[in-house]
């Protein structure tokens, strides 16, 4: 059981250094991509005013 233990343990400490790769990873993108992003939701905000009217 206390294998078992600090297995999960050592598995929880790597999933861990993931999540902050990934979250690390995602920001870096957002920001990188953030041009982009701002370039497709133009249009796409632009409908959306149209729509509602």
């Amino acid at each position: 059981l206390l294998e078992f233990y600090l297995v999960v343990q050592q598995h929880h400490c790597q999933m861990k250094e993931f999540l902050i790769v990934l979250v690390m990873s995602l920001v870096m993108g957002t920001v990188y991509f953030m041009p982009f992003h701002i370039s497709l939701l133009g249009p796409f905000l632009s409908i959306m005013n149209y729509v509602e009217q």
